[in-house]
């Protein structure tokens, strides 16, 4: 169910609901999403880490912690599963966002860059390969190894999780739909 939920964020759509400052008669905040998945599931002291991949031409102040936040409303069944590709239609849902506790950018992707000027040798193409197997262990033996420490000590997901995510929520304002 999770990775079909995901599935809707794919391609273009209007992510109002997704970012912070915004009024009603605002343009459409239109964002592409190329790929968002479950990369891996991560135990650590029987606490399990959701680790998701997302992927996309551009993000907004607070995109994504929205959409994760999002993601979790559905999956506590505080959305329904059904109402959920309405988000990108209306203008009148409050969505909560999600903590920073986790949150890391792991990849750049310079394909348009790399494309634009691969016969240009000003402009060398940008490549990650050769850093990837330090980053990788970079990662895991420091970040990694914070976010859980962090989570363990200070409950910070589990703390804004709990009080969040039911129906009687003061949080979750009804069902989708446009003024």
């Amino acid at each position: 169910m999770l990775q079909q939920l995901l599935l809707i964020f794919k391609g273009t759509h209007d992510f109002y609901n997704f970012t912070a400052n915004r009024s009603n008669n605002q343009k459409p905040l239109k964002r592409y999403i190329l790929n968002f998945d479950i990369k891996e599931i991560l135990l650590h002291d029987n606490i399990q880490f959701i680790v998701f991949s997302i992927q996309g031409q551009s993000f907004m102040l607070h995109q994504i912690r929205y959409m994760i936040g999002f993601t979790i409303m559905v999956m506590r069944g505080v959305i329904p599963i059904d109402e959920a590709k309405n988000v990108f239609s209306s203008r009148t849902c409050q969505l909560v966002k999600a903590p920073a506790v986790g949150l890391m950018l792991e990849n750049i992707h310079y394909d348009y860059y790399n494309k634009k000027f691969k016969n240009d040798p000003g402009h060398p193409p940008i490549d990650w390969t050769p850093c990837q197997e330090t980053a990788l262990e970079f990662k895991k033996n420091i970040i990694l190894t914070h976010i859980f420490d962090d989570e363990i000590k200070n409950n910070t997901t589990k703390n804004w999780i709990l009080p969040r995510f039911d129906p009687q929520s003061k949080y979750w304002v009804g069902k989708f739909s446009n003024p």
